[in-house]
């Protein structure tokens, strides 16, 4: 991907923002001082010189009425972004791998008429070798070069470890949603409930999505804390909406996910959600008669 695509998606993304502010007739300071911002990040952001977070586009979003305009535009820079960081790290993994391997000799030793009868396990033996080539004895008493010995397992292995790999999501898809995690916690006091809710639960599936489709205990780990996290922030939305059979709910989720991979903080959190919502209920629905022999 040309990263000059990647800058105009950004200059793009800012004359909208522009666009819409000038549409509600409001200056960038308006802009800057209702989505609790600065004047030069919403000038910056309009120049194209920067993103900011999902959170800033929420918040812009709600402001100017934007028919969802503006988050599709920031979704699609980052669905962009990533592109461009995966485009990246594979040609580098290229640069440096690719030279190691000799495409003929991958070619030959792959060729039918170069492979050992399959019925026919090989079997190590010492003391046998041509020039600078060990051989491997198989029990008819035929002889094959290591080197191709090698290369037709190289071939077995590679397929498996591309099987995994098929089993894994990008590094960079749950750097995201890490990243959009924090960003709803840190903007939870300035955004609306209905809002909070409704980016918490698109983390959260995605999050849920990606643990189906990986198998990788490192990848895994992350995800269930993403969606811990998220479930967290889902059930002090809902608490604060008064919806607390769904918060408790929540609350108890981010709890288990916590348990899962044994996260003392975010089951320290889930605990005091629910010893809050617990209080709240007790205390709203507590009957006179109980309150004065209290």
């Amino acid at each position: 991907m040309d990263p000059q695509q990647l800058k105009d998606v950004k200059r793009a993304l800012g004359r909208r923002l522009a666009a819409w502010r000038k549409t509600r007739g409001l200056i960038q300071d308006d802009v800057a001082r209702l989505v609790n911002s600065t004047r030069s990040t919403v000038a910056g952001v309009e120049r194209g010189e920067q993103v900011v977070d999902r959170v800033f586009w929420v918040q812009c979003e709600s402001l100017l009425h934007a028919g969802g305009e503006l988050i599709a535009g920031y979704d699609e820079y980052r669905s962009f972004g990533i592109r461009h960081r995966e485009e990246k790290a594979d040609a580098a993994r290229h640069a440096r791998w690719g030279t190691v391997l000799d495409h003929q000799t991958i070619t030959e030793a792959s060729s039918p008429s170069r492979l050992p009868d399959p019925d026919r396990p090989l079997l190590p033996t010492t003391g046998a070798s041509t020039g600078d080539s060990v051989l491997v004895q198989d029990p008819g008493g035929a002889y094959v070069g290591v080197r191709q010995a090698i290369m037709i397992v190289a071939r077995e292995t590679s397929k498996h470890a591309m099987d995994a790999g098929a089993r894994a999501v990008s590094d960079l898809t749950i750097e995201q949603l890490r990243d959009d995690a924090i960003g709803i916690a840190r903007g939870f006091g300035q955004l609306t409930p209905a809002a909070t809710i409704n980016e918490a639960l698109r983390v959260r599936g995605l999050a849920v999505e990606a643990l189906e489709r990986t198998r990788r205990p490192g990848q895994q780990h992350e995800l269930y804390l993403i969606t811990a996290q998220a479930a967290a922030l889902l059930a002090s939305a809902a608490a604060d909406l008064g919806l607390w059979s769904p918060a408790m709910q929540y609350a108890r989720a981010a709890d288990t996910y916590g348990e899962i991979i044994g996260h003392q903080g975010v089951r320290a959190y889930a605990r005091g959600m629910q010893a809050t919502i617990a209080y709240w209920t007790e205390a709203c629905f507590i009957s006179p008669v109980r309150a004065i022999r209290r």
